[in-house]
């Protein structure tokens, strides 16, 4: 996983990591290609589709960009976010079910109003009209006629590689035609209509990035003008900038961007520069500017042919003498000016950044070539830049050794929206980056974390909904168990290093990442899967946040005079301005319709009297805060006032969005929904995972959501892309090819190697490719030793909850292909295993038969390099598609959303979804839990078409939680906007009367809330039931000093005293009659939460496993009846952690309505923080005494019994609940309860005697043997009792010896004379005789069977030779007989006969069926001057030229090739010399040299005689037929002469490697080879005859008929035989025919038939008639 950072930074590295953990953090050079022109090429395909595909041009550079390549759109490369770090995918982890849950609802049946383009001018040409319903599976779901496509099937489906291929070039050659056909615009004027009515629909609301992306034809024959006019410019500027444009379709808006800056619209001196100099309104400038801005913000090096200095060269003047600042401006005027100064500044920033990075990043390559230190590149936080700062941190923050300045959160005012929006972006990213930094230098200096992973590799690929991901293996310190693993989690931010340092010892784990924008691209698939990384990973989840901030504008920023200036007004919402009756009488019986601005009611309902003040502040003041103390219905308020704000909207149509409802937690969430859904409205949708609660199960999104018919199209292109990849990666574990042996190898080595050769090379060391081949499969399991660390587990609850907040249901990955099996990083280490050096070797039978598979993995390694080349490729088409698949998703979702009335969502679910809620114009938003958020989540959420905001939550209680401590203590981060409002003194009420806690239990935190007032409820109960069975008071502090237990460096503390404690406490409480709900056991830490859980473990108690155990932070917002704290810090530092927090303190004892039991250091705790020094003050007083090292358990049967209790262990003085004393109560029976004394089942209706028995069988006189309180039944005394049988037994005294089993063996013998295998009490006929006895068969075959087993059907193969020489394989049984004869079924394997040619039938039929045919391959017929052209079926054309045998001994040949030699064969050595060693070469005179040697080559065995070389004399000769095959002259002459003893014409083959022996390899033997060419020559020509005539006698009729073409190629015409019409020739494709009777002159009548002319004779008029 490559993480980069900035692109200057890729080749430094990092200074002497201790024991090289981390060398460098990539060495990789960086491309300086500017991002806007990074256009993916398209992907070679396979050579001979790249021969039809049209190149794409290649981009050029700034400032003179061009169009870019029709094929594939340029995926849209977002500015400085887009780093090289990654994140991890949510999909398709290995080894982590728990995290894998993907939903696969897609809904159809989707209305898409894209018909105004209809019947619009011949420009519309390319709208596409999607007004389709896509009726798959019409599911009605919830009553919204949803059509569920998705039963796992209707978005898969298996497409092959070659329908895939066809589908994408029919794909791009439909567009390259609708390009060709399209006809531009003839006139400014047509132009100019067509933008008007584009930005007219816009203004009307429909989708004008759609509208736009659908007609891109359009568009870019208008951008790509040299000249466009000022009205043409301003209406394209107009477009872009419209509200509109900032659609759903997000990768359609970047497409469109992309293609503007590509064109002539910026390049060209006649278009943008020279409209800013014409501009003559403010409005112009305005939009002048944001255009810029908007280009930039999504591309990068554009900013640096942006003309901002000319706009603001024109703007000062324009200003000066338009405005005289000393005139009063209108407020609108105002703020579209310092719009445009802040903008310029900021585009200025941002050219400089860009500028100096490209002269930083040369000037680093400089340095690193010298070996010099880069300078650091740090950004200036005291700069309002954040638009302008990369999300992803740069290499030099993270090795930086000091805390980055940063501007804190300001409590009081702010001075711009800039400054607000900074400040929260940069304490954000610091918060994402400082874990990284810390983590890095912990591990320079030896030590350990648990955020770091060593031995990272690229295994292979996954697909994910966003992009093709990678999977990736890595070792941990520990053993990774995924439901107790909070880290990794999706979304997380992790960083790599490249360092290939030796394997770590750790646990072998696998997870699924992607590249942050798409990074991967700049190194090389090759460079991932070939090296290995150390990984840092980042916890905070920080895409969608910061993203959303830095697209933030400061118009974009709502509610500025609360937010910026702190103001205390209560301003009433505008859509209650608007309609201000408010209808109350649904929601309160005793109100009716008031007037919003006049005085509210005193009473509504069963409201108290702060409860209808915070109400009242709801709904009067666009910005809300309601605090609710522990137990005050802060919730309930919340539902209340949804529901009024709910029916208001409802009854003005023009207001009704849905209104938003977004919580902190999933559990929130739910609980509020489901008040709504039961007493409001079910027209609800859910965002997000789904949920536990099943009331909410059917009002996820995904049960309203509809695919786009567009969207069916996208997954069938996204499954072809997939199959094509799935091809390529399957290729990795096929044997290379004999084409690509001929592609990858060099032509020195591959010239004269044919297929057949090739096979056997590969032959001679095939077990080793398979062995090879046998590591691409990613193993399913993975075997560990490392010792489990409990340090590294968490909660199972915890993580779930963490899972269920980042988890986002992104829809179905379709495709049926899985390309997650394939291991490509073991492969590719198998090509490096070995280097050996290849290039001076001329020939691959020259090499060593042990080095063989070296030189393979050479051009495996090849292969590879190349496929990995076009998978990057398909990789990037793969993301533009899932991209636009998710803008899609998206609309969907805004379809689906304005549709309903309410729209929940976590925060952290509703960040991934700003653009859609930007859409559907919601009025209202209501945050439950508000004080537990960040501001900057709040502020990154809301929508553009907010009106009201209502904060409920306490900041009293919880606060936000951020990863670096320093930035919520110093830096403010963890202030809430709900606390920084009422900081500041902001317009809030507070909920005054709680209804939880007994009196004596919420006086405890009267400190935090001194107003807050006990409803009479709590006061009733506490009186009715002041304390609690077993401990006869409901409240007590068990205060002890038994040290916390720690590991180094954990942050989650334990203290095992306190778990055993607080474990038996809830276990005796459950045997004092309590409900196991209604208890619930808490502590501030995770660890010590897994402590309590293992100790409720060992007690073995089936209902103690009921009893909840929650850390305190899980369980803000929930109560129960029995609370017990385990408050775990001990130590002598006094160090305190969590337990010195007021707001954890605060949630910690405010939990319990009726009892509370502590436990904890009360030394500690008294010098933590002032609550628990009043509590124990409260608790020691005298009428109190409540607080010790001993807690006193009173019996509630013996009121003179106490336990004292200091540990978990002396809770074993209680086993029952009560005392040690015997329980007295004699039973029903008349035994006394065995039980010690105990509370539950008092009257002992349900207690069992555990007594024996004493009761007397009344038929034998034994004793009963059973329980008491068991019924006695028949005797069961043991007793000896002989059987029928013989035997003797100890049986019951109940038991029938006639009706007992006997167990033993029986001794009887069958009558087949075995021995019975059968026991005693069973038959010996109950089964056959098994035993195994050796039979002959009548097929012959001997067989092992049952001696009972008398069949004669034998099931074993055949394996007698057939006719065609194959080995029948079929069973004998399934044979048939005629007169005593078996009769073998037919031969069913592939005929494989050698045809009279030499080639093998490739007519694919079976041997016993079918004729072979005519060859169609390549004659083989070759001489030393040619190769015959003709197909193997076709006679041959004998060599006509001079014969080039002979020498200087025997003379030279003077006849023709194809007429035999007028001379010998010479006898002679050759005197040449090897050019390789200088030594004679052993060949003969006259033909080629031989390319072994006799002393360089002496261990060559000869192939007939198996003679080494230096075996023969130093005159015997040899001769080469084919290349490597050496054959002494002697043996080859007599293998050539040799006769065919069943006098089959058949080819002389090489005795080594079977191939065919040609006069061109081996002229001595020309007239031989020459010989038997002719007899194939006359077999042919008599197969030809024989076909001929049957042709003739089945067409029949009268002779005549037949003609031939100019290639004399036979042909039938029919009825007279005249020829009437033109055709072609189906062998040559030449005109055949005539017309008018007539032959056409260059065919001819054939007499084939037997006739001697045509049938028809054309009239041909006689001379000299008039």
């Amino acid at each position: 996983m490559d993480c980069q950072f900035t692109p200057s930074i890729l080749n430094n590295h990092i200074k002497e990591l201790k024991n090289d953990k981390l060398s460098k953090w990539f060495e990789k050079p960086q491309s300086n290609k500017p991002q806007t022109q990074q256009e993916p090429k398209p992907p070679k395909l396979l050579p001979q589709i790249n021969q039809i595909k049209q190149q794409p041009p290649k981009p050029q550079q700034p400032p003179k960009p061009q169009q870019p390549p029709k094929p594939l759109p340029q995926p849209p490369k977002p500015l400085p976010q887009q780093q090289p770090q990654v994140k991890q995918q949510p999909q398709q982890q290995p080894q982590q079910p728990q995290r894998q849950k993907q939903q696969n609802n897609k809904n159809n049946n989707n209305n898409n109003n894209n018909n105004n383009n209809n019947n619009n001018n011949k420009k519309n040409n390319n709208n596409y009209n999607n007004n389709n319903n896509n009726n798959n599976n019409n599911n009605n779901n919830n009553n919204n006629n949803n059509n569920n496509n998705n039963n796992n099937n209707n978005n898969k489906y298996s497409v092959t590689y070659d329908v895939a291929i066809n589908n994408i070039l029919n794909k791009e050659n439909k567009e390259k035609k609708r390009e060709e056909e399209f006809e531009p615009f003839k006139s400014t004027y047509e132009i100019e209509i067509y933008l008007k009515k584009k930005l007219a629909q816009a203004d009307s609301g429909e989708d004008i990035v759609h509208l736009l992306k659908i007609q891109i034809i359009n568009l870019r024959d208008i951008i790509n003008r040299e000249i466009l006019t000022n009205l043409v410019m301003e209406l394209l500027i107009k477009i872009y900038t419209h509200k509109g444009f900032e659609s759903v379709f997000e990768q359609y808006s970047n497409t469109l961007i992309n293609e503007l800056i590509n064109s002539k619209f910026f390049s060209s001196a006649h278009n943008f520069s020279a409209y800013i100099q014409t501009i003559k309104e403010l409005i112009r400038y305005k939009e002048a500017i944001d255009l810029m801005g908007l280009v930039s913000s999504k591309f990068s090096d554009i900013i640096r042919i942006l003309p901002v200095e000319l706009l603001e060269l024109k703007f000062i003047p324009f200003i000066d003498s338009n405005f005289n600042r000393t005139k009063l401006l209108s407020e609108e005027i105002l703020k579209t000016i310092d719009h445009i100064n802040r903008l310029i500044v900021i585009l200025k920033q941002k050219k400089d950044l860009a500028m100096s990075a490209a002269a930083q990043q040369q000037q680093q390559q400089q340095q690193q070539q010298q070996r010099q230190k880069p300078e650091s590149i740090i950004f200036d936080i005291n700069d309002i830049n954040y638009k302008n700062i990369p999300i992803i941190p740069t290499r030099d923050e993270i090795h930086s050794k000091s805390f980055p300045k940063l501007r804190p959160l300001k409590i009081g005012i702010y001075s711009s929206p800039e400054e607000y929006i900074d400040t929260h972006f940069n304490l954000l990213r610091e918060d994402m980056i400082h874990p990284i930094r810390e983590t890095l230098a912990l591990i320079q200096n030896g030590g350990s974390s648990p955020f770091f992973y060593t031995d990272v590799i690229f295994k292979g690929f996954t697909k994910t909904p966003q992009s093709l991901s990678y999977l990736i293996q890595f070792k941990y310190r520990s053993k990774i168990k995924w439901e107790k693993f909070s880290k990794l989690l999706t979304g997380s931010l992790l960083v790599l290093s490249c360092d290939n340092s030796k394997p770590d010892k750790g646990e072998n784990s696998e997870i699924s990442i992607s590249f942050y924008g798409g990074e991967d691209n700049r190194f090389g698939l090759m460079y991932l899967f070939s090296n290995s990384f150390s990984m840092i990973e980042s916890p905070t989840y920080f895409e969608s946040v910061l993203s959303s901030l830095q697209r933030m504008n400061s118009e974009d920023l709502p509610f500025q005079s609360y937010l910026l200036n702190c103001s205390g007004n209560e301003i009433i919402p505008k859509y209650f301005q608007k309609n201000p009756i408010v209808n109350l009488g649904k929601t309160f019986a005793n109100a009716g319709s008031i007037n919003i601005g006049l005085p509210f009611p005193d009473s509504l309902g069963s409201l108290d009297s702060s409860q209808v003040e915070a109400f009242k502040h709801g709904l009067k003041s666009e910005v809300a805060l309601i605090q609710g103390p522990p137990g005050t219905g802060k919730s309930y308020i919340g539902v209340k006032l949804f529901e009024v704000i709910h029916r208001h909207l409802k009854s003005n149509q023009d207001e009704n969005g849905p209104i938003l409802v977004l919580c902190y937690t999933n559990h929130a969430l739910d609980q509020f929904l489901v008040s709504i859904i039961k007493n409001v409205t079910q027209k609800v949708i859910r965002v997000g995972s789904r949920s536990r609660n099943e009331i909410l199960k059917d009002y996820n999104i995904r049960n309203f959501i509809r695919t786009d018919k567009k969207q069916f199209q996208l997954f069938r292109e996204r499954d072809d892309v997939v199959a094509v990849l799935k091809k390529h990666l399957d290729s990795f574990s096929k044997i290379l090819s004999y084409q690509d042996f001929l592609n990858l190898g060099e032509s020195a080595k591959t010239e004269g190697v044919e297929s057949h050769e090739y096979d056997i090379w590969i032959k001679s060391f095939k077990s080793k490719i398979k062995a090879d081949l046998k590591t691409l499969k990613v193993p399913q399991s993975i075997n560990s030793t490392v010792s489990k660390n409990e340090d590294d587990e968490d909660d199972e609850d915890l993580v779930e909850t963490l899972l269920n907040e980042r988890r986002f249901d992104y829809g179905n990955v379709s495709s049926s292909h899985d390309i997650s099996e394939y291991d490509i990083q073991s492969i590719i280490g198998i090509t490096k295993l070995e280097n050996k050096e290849f290039r001076n070797v001329q020939d691959i039978f020259r090499i060593k038969e042990s080095d063989r598979i070296f030189y393979y993995r050479y051009l495996l390694a090849k292969k590879i390099n190349q496929s990995l080349d076009i998978i990057q490729e398909f990789s990037n088409r793969y993301k533009i598609i899932s991209n636009t698949i998710t803008d899609y998703e998206n609309k969907a979702y805004v379809t689906a959303m304005e549709k309903v009335q309410v729209v929940a969502a976590t925060i952290t679910g509703a960040s991934r979804l700003k653009r859609v809620f930007d859409s559907i114009n919601s009025k209202c938003v209501i945050i439950e839990e508000a004080a537990e958020v960040l501001e900057g989540h709040i502020v990154s959420v809301l929508p553009k078409t907010i009106e009201h905001l209502i904060l409920i939550g306490d900041h009293e209680q919880l606060k936000p939680s951020c990863a670096v401590y320093k930035l919520g203590e110093k830096y403010n981060l963890n202030v809430s906007l709900f606390e920084r409002i009422m900081k500041n003194g902001g317009a809030h009420r507070q909920l005054l009367i709680q209804r939880r806690m007994v009196p004596n239990i919420s006086q405890f935190i009267l400190p935090i809330y001194p107003n807050l007032i006990n409803h009479q409820d709590t006061i009733k109960r506490f009186s009715d039931e002041p304390n609690i069975r077993g401990i006869r008071r409901n409240i007590f502090f068990l205060e002890h000093s038994v040290p916390e237990s720690s590991p180094t460096e954990s942050t989650s503390k334990s203290n095992l005293f306190e778990a055993e404690y607080v474990a038996a406490l809830a276990d005796y409480l459950l045997k004092q009659d309590y409900n196991p709900e209604d208890i619930v056991i808490l502590t501030p830490y995770t660890g010590q939460l897994l402590k309590i859980r293992n100790q409720l473990r060992n007690l073995r108690n089936p209902q103690i496993m009921k009893v909840g155990v929650r850390t305190v932070d899980q369980y803000q917002g929930e109560e129960s009846d029995i609370v017990i704290i385990s408050l775990v810090r001990s130590n002598e530092r006094g160090d305190s952690g969590f337990v010195k927090i007021k707001n954890r303190i605060n949630v910690a004892i405010s939990r319990a309505r009726n009892a509370m039991y502590m436990v904890g250091n009360r030394q500690l705790l008294s010098n933590a923080n002032p609550l628990w020094t009043n509590m124990f003050s409260i608790l020691q007083a005298p009428l109190v005494n409540a607080i010790g090292p001993v807690l006193k358990l009173f019996c509630e049967n013996h009121s003179d019994q106490i336990t004292y209790i200091s540990s978990g262990k002396d809770f074993a003085n209680v086993p029952q609940g009560g005392c040690l004393l015997n329980c007295s109560k004699r039973l029903e029976c008349g035994h006394q309860c065995r039980l010690t004394c105990h509370v539950f089942d008092k009257e002992h209706l349900k207690t069992k005697c555990s007594s024996q028995c004493s009761k007397i069988q009344v038929l034998c006189g034994h004793r009963c043997t059973k329980l008491c309180s068991s019924d006695c039944g028949k005797c069961e005394h043991l007793v000896e009792k002989i059987l029928p049988c013989g035997h003797t037994k100890r049986i019951a005294c109940k038991t029938d010896p006639s009706e007992y089993e006997c167990k033993e063996e029986c001794n009887k013998r069958r009558e087949c004379g075995h021995k019975c295998k059968l026991l005693c009490h069973e038959k010996c006929n109950k089964e056959r005789c098994k035993e195994k006895v050796l039979k002959r068969l009548g097929c012959g075959h001997s067989e092992q069977r049952e001696c009972y087993n008398d069949s004669t059907i034998c099931v074993a193969k055949c394996k007698s030779t057939l006719p065609c020489g194959d080995v029948c394989n079929v069973k004998c049984k399934d044979h048939e007989t005629l007169n005593g004869n078996i009769i073998h079924p037919p031969c069913s394997k592939e005929c494989t006969r050698e045809l009279i040619c030499g080639h093998k039938c490739n007519s694919k039929h079976s041997c016993a069926s079918g004729s072979c045919g005519d060859c169609k391959k390549p004659c083989l017929n070759s001489c030393s001057h040619s190769i015959c052209n003709k197909n193997c079926s076709e006679i041959c054309n004998p060599c006509i030229e001079n014969c080039k045998r002979g020498c200087i001994h025997v003379g030279y040949c003077s006849n023709l090739c194809k007429e035999p030699c007028s001379i010998k064969n010479c006898g002679e050595r050759c005197t040449k010399l090897l050019t390789k060693c200088q030594h004679q070469c052993i060949g003969l005179c006259g033909e080629k040299c031989v390319s072994l040697c006799r002393i360089c080559d002496k261990d060559y065995k000869e192939p007939i005689t198996l003679m080494t070389l230096d075996e023969f004399d130093e005159n015997d000769c040899f001769i080469e037929p084919h290349k490597g095959h050496v054959y002494y002259v002697e043996s080859m002459d007599n293998h050539m002469n040799s006769k065919n003893e069943d006098g089959q014409v058949v080819h002389k083959k090489c005795p080594n490697c079977c191939g065919i022996i040609n006069a061109k390899n081996a002229p001595r033997y020309k007239d031989t080879i020459n010989n038997i060419w002719k007899r194939i020559d006359l077999v042919k020509q008599k197969l030809q005859e024989k076909e001929t005539d049957m042709v003739v006698k089945a067409m029949g009729g009268a002779a005549g008929h037949w003609f031939v073409c100019e290639n004399n190629h036979p042909y039938y015409i029919g009825e007279c035989g005249g020829a009437m019409q033109k055709g072609k020739c189906i062998e040559c494709k030449g005109d055949v025919g005539g017309g008018n009777h007539v032959l056409l002159s260059n065919n001819k009548h054939s007499k084939i038939d037997g006739s001697s002319g045509q049938l028809y004779v054309p009239y041909e008029e006689p001379d000299g008639l008039d």
